[in-house]
């Protein structure tokens, strides 16, 4: 009857305590962090290339049972569960119905059984009607869309464009429009800019933001002369024509018609800033990343010297002056 030897026993057993309703001034930083509430995301191992990254970083899929045929399919799963404002259940079924016209259905171009027994199979228990099958036995017909990364990329579009429009609909100043960089650069905590590049056709010449552009606004005191990196996001890259012209539709305050939008550093927010973060990575091409590593086999075959390299980087970076 030893308190001590007892809560020896008990210290792996006992239930953590609940999260503090007054959290410490390092939790309400991170809070506010999307970079850092996507590392601390769940590690997980992708199960095609084995990597293990937090689980922000991977798209989860799950089987879904197709309504007519009762075929499974796969289906992305976090971008499928929406519980936003603007958006009802009918129009997301309707949305992540497979097409079999759109879908590759012979066995010999179905997934193959290597990706297809690590993908998961929880879903399809409760969509079968024969329970006393094993889940597992579904999976070896199940079907992949020959069109998912197009399929992906629409659902983070109207995800994104979702978020867009819940977070100005709350009439907070959370979404701030401005007339230009300037006026943007001096807004007080922003979070991120959005590059709509205005109403109507881009102008010949005009500056588009390169990937994962960035620029320093003031961090602190005015005194203390520092700075911190905000992202620049091409909205007219992740939107496309059509879903930028419904937000716009949507929203006829005329915010997104202006050339840049600024997003406040507010925790309303962290949850869009996050899939913008994602969707910068998903449709990047890495063009600097790849040339980087093509440099050194390039010199080694060209007997470039490292003085012509240093000239040709000065001239790069003089272009890239204004990211």
């Amino acid at each position: 009857m030893d308190p001590d030897v007892i809560a020896a026993k008990e210290k792996y057993v006992a239930r953590k305590p609940r999260p503090s309703k007054n959290p410490e001034l390092l939790q309400q930083i991170l809070g506010k962090n999307p970079y850092a509430r996507a590392l601390a995301t769940p590690l997980r191992r992708c199960a095609l290339t084995c990597n293990a990254l937090p689980s922000f970083f991977l798209q989860d899929f799950n089987l879904m049972a197709h309504p007519e045929t009762g075929n499974p399919w796969y289906v992305p799963r976090s971008l499928a569960k929406y519980k936003g404002p603007t958006v009802s259940e009918k129009e997301i079924d309707a949305d992540l119905e497979p097409k079999e016209e759109k879908v590759q259905t012979s066995q010999t171009q179905q997934i193959s059984a290597e990706s297809t027994a690590v993908l998961g199979y929880s879903g399809i228990w409760k969509k079968t009607d024969q329970k006393d099958e094993r889940p597992r036995e579904k999976t070896g017909t199940a079907r992949w869309r020959s069109d998912m990364h197009e399929f992906v990329l629409n659902l983070m579009r109207r995800r994104i464009l979702e978020d867009l429009v819940r977070v100005t609909n709350s009439k907070r100043g959370y979404v701030v429009g401005c007339s230009g960089w300037e006026d943007a650069l001096a807004k007080p905590q922003v979070g991120a800019f959005l590059w709509t590049g205005g109403d109507g056709e881009l102008d010949e010449g005009q500056n588009i933001p390169p990937e994962f552009a960035t620029l320093d606004v003031p961090a602190g005191r005015k005194e203390e002369s520092r700075t911190r990196k905000v992202p620049v996001h091409n909205l007219r890259r992740f939107l496309g024509k059509d879903k930028l012209a419904e937000l716009r539709e949507k929203l006829p305050s005329g915010i997104f018609e202006r050339e840049v939008v600024v997003l406040r550093r507010k925790q309303y927010v962290v949850d869009l800033e996050m899939q913008l973060w994602k969707m910068q990575g998903y449709l990047a091409e890495y063009r600097e990343l790849y040339r980087d590593l093509e440099e050194p086999q390039m010199q080694g075959l060209d007997g470039e010297s490292e003085e012509d390299d240093d000239d040709e980087d000065d001239a790069e970076d003089e272009e890239d002056e204004g990211w």
